[in-house]
Formats: C-alpha cells, sequence, structure tokens
C-alpha cells in the first residue's frame, strides 16, 4: 500500500473513514511543523475555502477500506 499524503508533499495521518456525513475521513496533515487536524469526502477531496488550498491538500495514495 502506498503512503498518503496530500497533493502538496504533505505527510497525511488517517484516523477514521467511515465517521458519516459529507466528509467522513477524518485525520491529520503535517503542515512542517505540527499536525492539523481535517476531515476529506469519500474520494479524499478536502473541503477548502479557496480552490488552491482544496487542491494542494486532496490526497493522494488514499483507498477507501470498506467496513466489514
Amino acid at each position: 500500500m502506498s503512503e498518503v499524503k496530500t497533493r502538496s508533499g504533505a505527510k497525511v495521518r488517517i484516523f477514521d473513514q467511515h465517521s458519516g456525513g459529507d466528509y467522513p475521513i477524518l485525520g491529520a496533515y503535517f503542515n512542517g511543523e505540527e499536525w492539523i487536524p481535517t476531515k476529506w469526502d469519500e474520494h479524499g477531496r478536502f473541503p477548502g475555502v479557496q480552490e488552491i488550498a482544496r487542491n494542494n491538500l486532496d490526497l493522494i495514495g488514499y483507498v477507501k477500506v470498506e467496513p466489514s
């Protein structure tokens, strides 16, 4: 399995993939100084207000795992 990162290359930790709602992926990304908690939609897209932030924080290498 490949390492999950943001499109801009930041490290990512995924805590939960099935939290429900419009952004069910809960996790954090590392901004170079600290881990920033956040959420993504089921396709790994970041809900940023500005398009550039949204695109840079989309997940790369993310594979959805279905609950058993």
